[in-house]
Formats: structure tokens, C-alpha cells, sequence
């Protein structure tokens, strides 16, 4: 058995572990780092702004970002509020702002899926083994009861930001990525069904869920394409602005002198608006992708990546597992055909090896012109046949695998 990524696939479970037997070593692993912290916590349980007897507003009026000499600016003042309102560690800033968009009942991910299930998974996949979200950005980014800056509500409506043609990001993305990267954790072990928790809330998450869509339509359309299907769109899967979110994520906060490395944001950074100003400065922003590739464990020399079958072969098996995760939650929900989503796993393994390859190429074009494109597909492979054994054995496959997510689901 292999030793980082086997436990994406099915059969480690049967054969290996067994999933209750996953879930419980997972479990403690997050309630001793979380026991690990609690002093911590307990010493910083603000929930609320601490000026709520103010009465005069002094606080500019904001508007959401445009640009990201805007988002900057808008970052700032939002840490300067939540300092004033005892939010003085830097870790506890990047969870407050990670809540306006993912993990929190005010998140605008749960204002457009009511999915309490989805939130969970996000503080599941960011290594917070309690509640999660810990302040309500709300309060937080209010000097007063009587606040009319509108901080919470410019940066609601901030998620995605086109500074030009060639230079965008998804703010969401990074902001639940830096949260993840705080948990030795997140950063660091694989779970049930993708690859770690910090990939799973961004490229993973990403592309897998589009690679078990992808499966699910060429049950009833074979010839559909999953250059189209994942990648075309500006904004679903993977779509140029939430990769590029994805990249960012990793980056901002990274260690200078061994950019590899995975680390902490806030072993980095004091501030998260000094973050992301350095992150878009031309020095960082053109080297983006050279350290991406170096985090996910590529090895290039003189622009040839080395490595590219293990590469691909790891990116490949934690596709497959996000798209079966993905896959089986879809079983659960009655608005798609139980027929067709069965049928489905017969399709993702070969839908992961096209996903995988067409992002892995994306991400080498990009390397050569970092400063001038933003991320987007450049291959387009021919769909793969799938023949009726590979399908009916998907079928049979497909109830252990749902029966599998179904518990991983009453956990959360």
C-alpha cells in the first residue's frame, strides 16, 4: 500500500482499515490539535464588537472591491476594526473573514446552498474539530451597534475579484485556504474521499467536484467534454478565477526561503492585508505558479517538470475520491436520477485521469507567462469510451461507497 495517497479509493477501506476505523483515527488526530489549542481559545471567546454603547460613526462608507489595490484597502480597514474590537490575533482574523463566505449560518456559500452538511465539511476540511467559524464577522466589522462603514457587506459582495483581463482571484478561496493552512492537519493528512483537508476546500475540491459531474453526464452523454464541462466556466469547478483563488491561497503568508514548503500564514505574515499586498506585487505574482507547482510536488528543471507521472498518478487518486464523495452526497439529494448517479461510478475513474491531466497542462502553460494570463485549460482530450463491464462494476461499487459517505455525513 502506498503511504500518502491510497486512502482516496474504496478499496482501502475494505481491504486496509476500514472506514469507522479511518474516521475515529482522523477524529482524534483533530480533537488533540483542537485540545492542543484550547487554552488559546478560551482566553479569546469574543463574539461580538466590544463598542456596542457607541453612538457616533466615524467609519468610512465601503463599497465592494474592484480591483486589488481595492480589496487591499478594503482588508485593512477590516483589520483595523476587528484589532479595536480585541481580535488582535492574526489567526483569529483569517477565520473571522473566512466566515463571511464559507462554514457559517451568515456565509454567503450557506445563503445559496441552506446546507448546514456543507458547513460542517468546510470546518471538517480547515482541521477545527468544535464550532468553527468563532466570530461573527457581522459584529466584528461594526466599530458600533450604530456602524454605517458596511464592511461585512462590501466584502460579501467581494468573492471574486477582476483586477484585469489577465490578473483575477476568488477571495473566498484564498481566505478558507489560509484558514486551512493554520492546522498542521489540514495541511498535512489525507481523508476519506480526496486529499487533505486544505485541498479539498480549494484545487481538489474544485476540480473533483467537476470531474464526479463530469461522470454523472456522460451517463446519458458520453461525448461530453471536460474541457467544457470543468474548466470553460469563469466561475464553476475549474474555472480560471476560483483556480486562481486556489493558487493564491497557498501562496500569500508562504516561507520565502523554502517556497515548497506548505506553512502556517501567520508564522509569515502579522497582517493579512501586508499578505495580500505582497502576494500581488509583480515580484511574488509572477512567480505564483512556480511555487503552486512546488507545493503540490512538482519537480521542475528548466521548465520540464520531472516528475509528471507521479504527479499525475497522486493528483489522479485524490480526484477520483472528491469526485466519489461528491458523487454519492448527489445520491442523497432526490432531485438527480439514482439510476444514473449509480451508473455514474463507472465513469469517474476515467473522468479524474482528464480532469487531472487538463489542470496539470493548464498550470505548465501557465508557468511561461505568469504576468501576462491568468489559469485557464489548453488541452481538450477526446471523452474516454467506457465499456458496459466497467460500468456495471462501477454499480456494483457504488453502494459501498454511498453507504461509506452516509456515514461519513451523520459525523459532521
Amino acid at each position: 500500500m502506498e503511504e500518502k495517497r491510497k486512502g482516496n479509493s474504496i478499496f482501502y477501506f475494505e481491504q486496509e482499515a476500514g472506514i469507522d476505523s479511518v474516521l475515529g483515527n482522523w477524529t482524534k488526530k483533530r480533537r488533540a490539535e483542537a485540545e492542543a489549542a484550547t487554552e488559546k481559545e478560551e482566553n479569546n471567546q469574543l463574539q461580538g464588537n466590544t463598542n456596542s454603547n457607541k453612538t457616533t460613526c466615524k467609519c468610512n462608507v465601503h463599497s465592494p472591491a474592484k480591483t486589488f489595490k481595492e480589496l487591499v484597502l478594503l482588508v485593512k480597514d477590516a483589520e483595523e476594526i476587528m484589532i479595536q474590537n480585541k481580535l488582535t490575533d492574526i489567526g483569529d482574523r483569517i477565520n473571522c473573514l473566512r466566515g463571511i463566505y464559507y462554514g457559517a449560518e451568515w456565509s454567503m456559500d450557506y445563503a445559496q446552498e441552506q446546507s448546514s452538511i456543507r458547513n460542517s465539511g468546510f470546518n471538517v476540511y480547515t482541521g477545527h474539530i468544535t464550532a468553527s467559524v468563532k466570530h461573527d464577522a457581522r459584529k466584528m466589522l461594526k466599530c458600533s451597534d450604530n456602524c454605517k462603514g458596511k464592511l461585512f457587506e462590501a466584502l460579501y459582495q467581494s468573492p471574486e475579484v477582476f483586477d484585469s483581463s489577465t490578473k483575477v482571484t476568488d477571495f473566498g478561496h484564498l481566505m478558507i485556504a489560509l484558514d486551512a493552512r493554520r492546522s498542521y492537519i489540514a495541511r498535512n493528512t489525507n481523508l476519506p474521499y480526496g486529499g487533505t483537508g486544505l485541498e479539498n476546500v480549494t484545487w481538489i475540491g474544485d476540480i473533483g467536484g467537476g470531474a464526479g459531474m463530469l461522470a454523472y453526464k456522460r451517463v446519458t452523454n458520453p461525448q461530453t467534454r471536460a474541457k467544457k464541462l470543468v474548466f470553460d466556466s469563469e466561475h464553476d469547478y475549474g474555472g480560471s478565477v476560483n483556480i486562481e483563488g486556489d493558487i493564491a491561497g497557498y501562496v500569500v503568508g508562504m516561507d520565502n526561503k523554502k517556497r515548497q514548503n506548505i506553512v502556517n500564514p501567520t508564522d509569515n505574515m502579522e497582517y493579512i492585508y501586508k499578505g495580500l499586498e505582497t502576494f500581488f506585487d509583480k515580484d511574488v505574482w509572477t512567480t505564483r505558479v512556480d511555487c503552486f507547482l512546488a507545493m503540490i510536488g512538482c519537480n521542475i528543471d528548466n521548465g520540464v517538470l520531472k516528475n509528471r507521472d507521479k504527479v499525475l498518478k497522486n493528483m489522479i487518486d485524490s480526484v477520483e475520491g472528491m469526485a466519489q464523495f461528491y458523487i454519492a452526497v448527489r445520491a442523497l439529494d432526490k432531485s438527480y436520477n439514482k439510476r444514473d448517479v449509480a451508473r455514474s461510478f463507472g465513469y469517474i475513474k476515467s473522468c479524474a485521469e482528464e480532469v487531472s491531466e487538463i489542470f496539470l497542462d493548464g498550470l505548465l502553460d501557465l508557468q511561461t507567462h505568469q504576468n501576462s494570463s491568468k489559469y485557464k485549460a489548453v488541452s481538450d482530450p477526446e471523452p474516454t469510451k467506457v465499456d458496459n463491464k466497467t460500468i456495471e462494476e462501477g454499480i456494483i461499487v457504488a453502494d459501498k461507497i454511498i453507504s461509506n459517505v452516509e456515514k461519513i455525513l451523520k459525523l459532521l
